[in-house]
């Protein structure tokens, strides 16, 4: 039973120890994508407004094209 809790443990320390590598090697790929998310919400931001164009229903095209 001792060894079975001892073999336990030493297998937690090494789950913790890779969970901390990946971590590390993951951080920076997270960092660039957040980076590249925030450039291009400033550049959608950075342009010139464009005119609203009215959406006409279907049944308003019908209309106008009945009046007209």
């Amino acid at each position: 039973m001792k060894y079975k809790r001892m073999a336990k443990s030493l297998r937690s320390k090494r789950e913790k120890r890779l969970r901390a590598i990946r971590r590390k090697i993951v951080e920076p790929f997270y960092d660039k994508k957040e980076a590249a998310k925030l450039a291009a919400q400033e550049a959608a931001l950075a342009t010139p407004k464009l005119p609203v164009v009215g959406i006409y229903s279907a049944r308003t095209m019908y209309l106008n094209v009945i009046s007209g």
